[in-house]
Formats: C-alpha cells, sequence, structure tokens
C-alpha cells in the first residue's frame, strides 16, 4: 500500500483561514492555551476546526453531531486575534461542518457573557433541557454537565433553511 500524500496547504501571511484538523498534537496544543482539556470515551465522533492566521493557529472550534442536531463544543480563540473576525469565521465553518453532517440544529452551551456575541451569529437562547433531549448521544453534554449550569446559558442556531438553494 502506497503512502498517502500529505495536503499542500498554501496560505498566506496574514491570511485568515479556517480548516478542519486531523493532527491530535497541535488539538490538544490549542486546548491546553485555552485551559479546555477535552475527554471522552468518543474523540472520533468530534469534528475539530482550526483558524490560521498565515501558519499560525490562532483558533480553535469543536462539533458533535447527534442524527440531525449538532452539538458546538470548544470555542477558543487567541487573545490578540480577538475583535478580528475569527470567532466569526470559525462559527461559519462549524455551521457548514454540521448541515454536512446532516445536522438542522446547531447547539451551544456558552459564558452568559457571550450570549449577545453568539446572538449576533444567529443563534436565540433555549431551555436548556433542549440541548439534552436532541444531543443526548454527543460526550461533550458530560461536560456541560459538570460545568456550572448557571453561568452557561443554551443556544440553537437553524440550520435547516441554510441549504435551501434560491432559483
Amino acid at each position: 500500500m502506497s503512502p498517502t500524500p500529505k495536503k499542500v496547504h498554501r496560505r498566506r501571511c496574514g491570511e485568515l483561514t479556517v480548516e478542519q484538523a486531523h493532527d491530535t498534537a497541535l488539538i490538544a496544543a490549542m486546548l491546553d492555551t485555552a485551559d479546555m482539556g477535552v475527554s471522552g470515551p468518543d474523540q472520533s465522533a468530534r469534528c475539530f476546526l482550526i483558524a490560521y492566521s498565515g501558519d499560525e493557529p490562532v483558533g480553535i472550534a469543536g462539533l458533535e453531531t447527534d442524527v440531525d442536531a449538532a452539538l458546538m463544543g470548544p470555542f477558543f480563540v487567541v487573545s490578540e486575534m480577538r475583535r478580528q473576525g475569527v470567532g466569526a469565521r470559525l462559527i461559519s465553518a462549524l455551521r457548514l461542518a454540521a448541515l454536512s453532517r446532516g445536522a438542522r440544529t446547531l447547539y451551544a452551551a456558552v459564558p452568559v457573557t457571550f450570549v449577545d456575541y453568539f446572538a449576533r451569529l444567529g443563534f436565540a437562547e433555549i431551555n436548556t433541557a433542549e440541548v439534552f433531549r436532541a444531543c443526548r448521544d454527543c460526550s461533550l453534554l458530560q461536560q456541560i454537565r459538570g460545568d456550572n449550569r448557571l453561568a452557561c446559558r443554551a443556544l440553537r442556531a437553524d440550520l435547516s433553511w441554510e441549504s435551501v438553494v434560491e432559483r
């Protein structure tokens, strides 16, 4: 069996790109930078996206799907790159990744201070119980259950119209 050729990345200095990450060491390093160790029985069900400024990783977002729902996992942008559109690009890529995996709804549990930010990106606040019903098989829910629920809010973004092509 011949070795699989590596993908050639052609990033330009300062150009912002988002790619799906397969390098577990890079994912772990980004999560450590964010102080968000991610553990769980089913790492293979997760999708991680990394934002790059040139060749420098500047953000990470995680996603796990359960039938027609997706749950956003870790989300982090390095401090010096905040307020430059990195988070919005990651969310846009997450929406596309969730949609391509068959999800019609994207859920997130975010700190209270981020609710307005996510509302600007198309999320609406919902009851936490809805997330637990829709994503009951997602291993990321174990982390949400362990976090302080009073400090987090559940959010939902409807993806069902994003795949409709108007003619």
